[in-house]
């Protein structure tokens, strides 16, 4: 059967065209492309995971670096901070035995100049009571000899206090660089490390 006359077919409407236009030519585009899809954009996937794990990986081993060479130079300082520490102490248990002799003086002016060359290394407050010892190792013999003329309470108690302040920098240096114990004992002196046996 034949119709007299055709119904005519409503045109798609305007918005829709283009978008079915548009993915035709896409699809006509892609189909030929399609195998190569296929293969391509998971290796370009793997590539890129690959770049950011490199990056990240090259950024932690900079971030570590930075941080062994920041170790390493507080491990160097902390070196030479004990080594002056320890000049330091020696320096001052000679200056404690020319105390009450003549060379005390010379002692002085050796405490003097190391103190010169070597003070940014001790922590600032050892440095401190350093100079202020060894000035008043300089001053106590003059004490001493005021105490000897009066023979008053009151020189007395300076010469005391004079001494006392010199004796007090050595554990002052000390306490500075307290170190831990190399294997510290549980076991108290005297007693079997094996029990009562």
């Amino acid at each position: 059967m034949s119709c007299l006359f055709k119904i005519p077919r409503r045109p798609p409407h305007s918005s829709t065209l283009g978008v079915a236009t548009t993915r035709n030519r896409m699809t006509d585009f892609l189909t030929p492309l399609e195998p190569l899809l296929k293969v391509v954009l998971p290796a370009l996937f793997a590539l890129l995971g690959v770049l950011v794990g490199a990056r990240l990986a090259t950024s932690s081993q900079e971030r570590l670096a930075a941080l062994d060479r920041e170790h390493r130079l507080r491990l160097a300082a902390l070196e030479k901070r004990l080594e002056k520490h320890q000049e330091a102490y020696s320096l001052w248990w000679g200056l404690m035995a020319a105390l009450h002799t003549a060379r005390v003086n010379e002692k002085v002016l050796e405490c003097q100049a190391w103190w010169a060359s070597n003070c940014i290394w001790l922590s600032p407050a050892v440095a401190d009571r350093f100079a202020e010892t060894y000035q008043a190792a300089n001053n106590h013999g003059d004490l001493v000899s005021a105490w000897r003329a009066d023979r008053n309470d009151r020189t007395a108690a300076a010469v005391k206090d004079n001494f006392a302040f010199i004796r007090g920098l050595g554990q002052q240096i000390q306490a500075a660089v307290r170190l831990p114990e190399v294997a510290p004992s549980k076991v108290p002196i005297g007693a079997s490390p094996f029990g009562d046996a």
